[in-house]
């Protein structure tokens, strides 16, 4: 489900059950792929070229798929790749950065260009 006020481009990979919330802006080529659960991105999120959001986290021991839930204006830069269990407000993931599935990301947070 995308929110008629957000701005998806033809050729950014929504895969699975991906709900982009009011102004979210996802540019080209850039991927958010619900593998095992949901992926729900609230208002003001910008997804920059190439970067990537992935959802593979377990499910929970009673068979309930984990939602990546995002809070509301983080900006994800080009080629990053985001596989968190959880992302607060207001972050900036940098160029090319790397953060791996079950980190739990608070708000306000920076994670640096090429960090892992």
């Amino acid at each position: 489900r995308i929110d008629p006020t957000a701005c998806v481009v033809s050729t950014a990979v929504l895969r699975g059950d991906v709900r982009v919330g009011p102004r979210c802006v996802l540019h080209p080529f850039c991927r958010v792929e619900a593998l095992t659960g949901p992926i729900v991105l609230e208002e003001g999120n910008c997804i920059e070229e190439f970067a990537q959001i992935v959802n593979s986290s377990p499910a929970s021991s009673d068979g309930t798929p984990t939602v990546l839930s995002i809070g509301k204006y983080n900006t994800f830069e080009a080629r990053c790749v985001i596989k968190a269990r959880s992302i607060g407000e207001c972050n900036l993931f940098e160029r090319r950065c790397v953060v791996t599935s079950g980190t739990v990301v608070g708000d306000g947070v920076v994670v640096g260009a090429g960090c892992l």
